[in-house]
């Protein structure tokens, strides 16, 4: 397994938004091409895509799956939920088993680009087909690869762009770009939070705080104990989960639990399994607690939280 720590080391005195606050007031996003890469479930784990060289700004959802990805010569993991950010010239290498949407954009809009990158225009990963090279802005940064603890706003909005831009309704223009403001917003908000402060007298254990994090998030089914995780990085359980909920705002279960739920509520819209399937694949060892710790956290049971995302996402999608 590869440590992803989706983390921006900066000076004291400055934060990513304060490097982005200009071009957020100037954005103005244009879609390219949006691409459902499905394929890489047809394939084995571990096959590897053709490797390629990002020509425009991207934003890849990880819909479903996990597998891997080769981002500029370095291994990371993805998995469902995960979303990468590659700037033009990137190079990349997916590794199956994993399906995703893929938005090909510029930031910010100028007439050439309809020239450059007409309607008409068909990207193929696969092909090693050579497209025109897009600018790139230095003043634009997003995290290279996020994994929100809340994945679904993410989820909806993916799937709505693709759904307007392959429809190309009359709508499809102002619907997709309203769509990109807010992941792009969203994004920029999620890495402010990542800063970490150099000063920091901590800072020596952020690392280890950010690899059990992700072992965490791994191993979410299984019945963890804070000291056993403690141990894993010699320090002691109350020091460990002091370090943990000043980093995550969130201690070591509080985080696994959120883990599972946030699965459950993955596969509650993505699956047809029953509730009491879902408890037991999310790591749940009773269903009937499961529904009511749900009911606690979400403020519905699993069954109309169901009902309600499945009627919302339909209702979006044919607005």
């Amino acid at each position: 397994m590869h440590a992803i720590i989706p983390t921006i080391l900066l000076d004291r005195e400055v934060t990513f938004l304060d490097l982005t606050r200009s071009c957020l007031l100037r954005l103005n996003p244009y879609i390219i091409y949006c691409f459902h890469n499905p394929t890489s479930l047809q394939y084995e784990k571990g096959f590897k895509y053709f490797p390629r060289v990002a020509f425009s700004y991207e934003l890849e959802y990880i819909n479903y799956g996990e597998g891997g990805m080769v981002i500029n010569g370095q291994m990371v993991d993805i998995r469902e939920g995960d979303i990468i950010f590659k700037a033009p010239g990137t190079t990349v290498q997916g590794v199956a088993k994993y399906s995703s949407i893929i938005i090909f954009f510029a930031p910010f809009y100028s007439p050439n680009l309809a020239q450059d990158y007409p309607d008409t225009l068909e990207i193929h990963l696969n092909e090693g087909k050579e497209y025109k090279m897009m600018e790139a802005y230095p003043e634009f940064i997003l995290p290279q690869i996020y994994h929100p603890l809340n994945s679904n706003e993410y989820n909806t909005l993916f799937l709505n762009t693709y759904y307007h831009f392959i429809h190309k309704n009359k709508s499809y223009e102002l619907q997709t770009k309203i769509n990109m403001l807010r992941i792009i917003t969203l994004l920029s908000e999620a890495a402010d939070t990542q800063v970490v402060n150099q000063d920091d007298p901590h800072l020596k254990y952020y690392a280890e705080i950010m690899q059990a994090e992700e072992y965490i998030r791994w191993n979410y089914r299984l019945k963890l104990y804070v000291p056993d995780l403690a141990g894993m990085f010699n320090m002691s359980a109350g020091f460990f989960t002091k370090l943990f909920k000043k980093y995550l705002k969130q201690t070591p279960i509080q985080y696994q639990i959120n883990c599972r739920l946030e699965k459950a509520k993955e596969l509650l819209f993505h699956t047809s399994k029953t509730v009491k399937e879902i408890s037991y694949e999310c790591g749940f060892n009773s269903d009937t607690y499961f529904e009511t710790l749900f009911t606690k956290y979400e403020g519905k049971s699993p069954s109309q939280y169901r009902k309600e995302l499945t009627d919302k996402y339909f209702t979006y999608c044919k607005s």
